[in-house]
């Protein structure tokens, strides 16, 4: 839980089968960070995304974070 919005570029992506997820996602999102990039929902996994879809989290993170990974 925040308190605050997150003020930094954020990427969110969404386990369409995550079964705790609550109402208005996308809403909720947008307050908690509004510079966000997403979300994008991921089919066929949940909660634990990086075992359930290692090659798009891994692809995201390396397109969201190629600035950095290139120094």
């Amino acid at each position: 839980m925040i308190d605050r919005p997150v003020a930094h570029r954020t990427l969110v992506l969404v386990g369409a089968d995550q079964v705790t997820l609550t109402e208005h996602v996308e809403a909720k999102c947008a307050i908690a960070f509004p510079e966000a990039v997403g979300p994008f929902w991921v089919k066929g996994a949940g909660h634990f995304m990086p075992w359930e879809a290692p090659q798009v989290v891994n692809r995201a993170i390396r397109s969201f974070c190629g600035d950095l990974l290139g120094r």
